[in-house]
């Protein structure tokens, strides 16, 4: 599909989020082509349509996390280089996950998004953090996000999820409610660049009640059809600005989230040799 016609949301509503998506990894320059403008406001209301929930992480050592940073760290400026960790891990699906720094997470706990919250989450360690941010870039200068809650030990929280080469069970640790969980993001800082990721992400988000519309958190991307209307019954077509509350979001949350999280699934098989 060509840019012209994803950029007319009316051309989504055959399609399944993966089929966009796909359209858009095989679009040179990926989102910030088909939307150089900006991104519009219905798209950031589906944003999390592109979005993923794994169930199971592994993280890597930390000579294989070096190779897959030294591949994925497109943008080396400052903000770049210091809005990751260092640790890495893997999904079921064999999607790679970054951890964040300390720093990136302060939209994801408590507290209002002051210079001091900003000066104290970059400079705390992570066994402080009650939460872990995790990035996924997908090809299109965007990325996958996952937020994890960080439970309290007997003294510290974890600096990492899990052990080496294991997989841990991580879906009832996602935080799914508004405004700490994680969301879409169509230019992420390490492949596009801070500057793009303000842009596209943080002055496009909206903490309006039903802004975001979202799809099962578990459901997959090829059977996430798009809808026509929001929850006013609104054409989300015509949403092109950023308004108000009561043009841009639905009257109430939208967002399916299960009430059963069965922690009983076996792992996959862990294969570090085809890693």
């Amino acid at each position: 599909m060509s840019p012209d016609k994803l950029r007319d949301y009316r051309n989504w509503y055959d399609l399944s989020a993966r089929e966009v998506l796909t359209a858009v990894q095989q679009t040179k320059g990926g989102w910030k082509t088909i939307f150089p403008k900006g991104i519009p406001c219905w798209l950031s209301r589906l944003r999390n349509y592109f979005n993923v929930t794994p169930h199971f992480l592994m993280r890597y050592d930390e000579k294989r996390a070096d190779f897959i940073y030294d591949w994925q760290l497109v943008k080396r400026g400052i903000m770049e280089s210091h809005s990751l960790s260092g640790d890495a891990y893997r999904d079921g699906e064999r999607r790679i996950w970054l951890q964040m720094s300390t720093a990136a997470g302060v939209y994801h706990y408590k507290g209002a998004i002051t210079t001091r919250k900003k000066v104290v989450a970059f400079i705390k360690p992570q066994v402080l953090m009650p939460i872990f941010k995790l990035v996924s870039p997908d090809g299109t200068g965007g990325s996958r996000e996952l937020v994890l809650t960080n439970p309290k030990g007997r003294v510290l929280r974890d600096g990492a999820v899990g052990n080496v080469q294991k997989w841990e069970y991580v879906r009832n640790r996602v935080i799914l409610e508004e405004p700490y969980e994680g969301s879409y993001n169509f230019a992420e800082t390490i492949t596009s660049g801070y500057g793009e990721h303000v842009k596209a992400d943080v002055d496009t988000h909206r903490e309006w009640p039903g802004f975001y519309i979202n799809p099962d958190p578990d459901s997959e991307l090829k059977d996430r059809s798009f809808p026509e209307r929001d929850g006013r019954g609104a054409l989300l077509f015509e949403q092109i600005k950023y308004i108000s509350p009561a043009v841009n979001a639905s009257p109430k949350r939208t967002n399916i989230i299960p009430r059963g999280l069965a922690a009983s699934h076996l792992p996959p098989v862990a294969d570090p040799d085809n890693w």
